[in-house]
């Protein structure tokens, strides 16, 4: 039987539509990290536990570089997504 085990690299650049603030959401329990302009926010352990991992920044409008580093085994998958707060509320903009 063949091993689902793999590892991967996505990169991708942003665009923030405006000046705000912005949460980047990570849920695995695969390990993972995701940076933001050179400068990893998010760091995830090899680990059951799902609990998201989360960053808040605060962000103007433009082009912003996005990387995430993963491991996967069987099991989880990994979402990754982006909100920004505005008018009293979060916003999912990026996926």
């Amino acid at each position: 039987m063949a091993s689902r085990d793999y590892a991967g690299i996505v990169e991708n650049d942003y665009v923030i539509p405006e000046d705000g603030c912005y949460i980047f959401m990570l849920n695995t329990s695969q390990p993972a990290r995701v940076a933001l302009d050179g400068k990893f926010i998010i760091e995830r352990g090899d680990t059951d536990d799902r609990n998201p991992r989360t960053f808040v920044a605060p962000l103007r409008a433009g082009i912003h570089k996005a990387r995430m580093e993963f491991r996967h085994r069987k099991g989880d998958g990994i979402d990754f997504n982006v909100f920004h707060f505005k008018d009293g509320t979060w916003d999912n903009v990026l996926r």
